[in-house]
């Protein structure tokens, strides 16, 4: 028989299901954008399937982890959730570098895009002395069909795939900004609108909560220790990040497709929030 605690807890999962089921739509949504999109001139078309299939890509992998977190919820014993404390930050980044890209002009997106996936490849070959042919083969395949972009904006990519160093990547300004930068509360603000108004003072507090997370990342031991709320704090993350990246997406990609679903899903998160964090408030004070 479910108990008033599970059923309050069971109920926030539940909100936390509909957040997955509107981000698969979105994903759809997406994926429609770029079966849509038309274009006689090839490198156009390149960019276009470049940064369509880079932000479902990472809109999926979101999605995932959220399911992952969800489904673990359901049958995960408390003393474990501990453990699941650093799919929190993987999911901020996730964020974060949505946020940073879909801010920045087309071309700018498609460049960043561009070098950061083959320093991707650069960076797993270099220093090694294993035969590294495919991965060289999937560099030049990926700089050539770029290449009409790389030199419209002068950027100076190596032929050989373990000399593109992080240096020539410094030089030419082609590195992500660091994460402090991204999640950049102005941009919060802008981009997420609504969930910054049902989470108060959300855009000032993401970077502090990311670094919070990181120190489990990191494997710090002071953090190895369940205190018998991590499912509480999972919960929370995810219906915060859910949102944000939801609304995100929604502004930044989609052409708001699907706000009205994502403002029942914060009705249903203001439905059930007062009663999820008294319990959670309860529950401290037993720590």
């Amino acid at each position: 028989m479910e108990t008033a605690e599970s059923e309050i807890i069971n109920k926030v999962i539940t909100v936390l299901e509909k957040a997955s089921e509107i981000l698969t739509l979105q994903l759809s949504d997406i994926e429609n954008i770029g079966r849509s999109y038309q274009s006689t001139d090839e490198n156009e078309a390149n960019k276009s399937a470049l940064l369509i299939v880079t932000k479902r890509n990472s809109l999926e992998f979101f999605r995932n982890i959220l399911d992952f977190l969800i489904y673990r919820l359901r049958n995960e014993k408390i003393e474990f959730f501990v453990f699941y404390l650093p799919q929190i930050r993987v999911m901020i980044e996730l964020y974060s570098y949505l946020q940073y890209i879909c801010n920045l002009h087309e071309d700018d997106q498609l460049i960043l895009i561009l070098t950061n996936n083959l320093f991707t490849l650069s960076s797993s070959v270099r220093n090694t002395k294993q035969d590294f042919s495919e991965i060289q083969a999937l560099y030049t395949q990926q700089k050539n069909s770029f290449q009409y972009w790389l030199d419209e904006y002068e950027i100076i990519i190596p032929e050989k795939v373990d000399k593109l160093t992080k240096k020539k990547m410094n030089k030419q300004k082609l590195t992500l900004v660091p994460v402090e930068q991204r999640l950049n509360a102005n941009e919060i603000s802008k981009d997420c609108p609504l969930s910054s108004e049902l989470w108060k003072g959300l855009p000032n507090s993401v970077y502090e909560f990311y670094r919070k997370f990181s120190l489990y990342v990191h494997g710090n031991p002071l953090m190895a220790k369940s205190h018998g709320t991590e499912n509480f704090w999972i919960i929370s993350e995810c219906l915060i990040y859910a949102s944000m990246i939801i609304e995100l997406v929604n502004s930044r990609i989609i052409e708001n497709k699907r706000l009205e679903e994502h403002k029942k899903f914060l009705y249903a998160v203001k439905m059930e929030l007062p009663k999820f964090i008294n319990l959670w408030g309860m529950k401290r004070q037993k720590v």
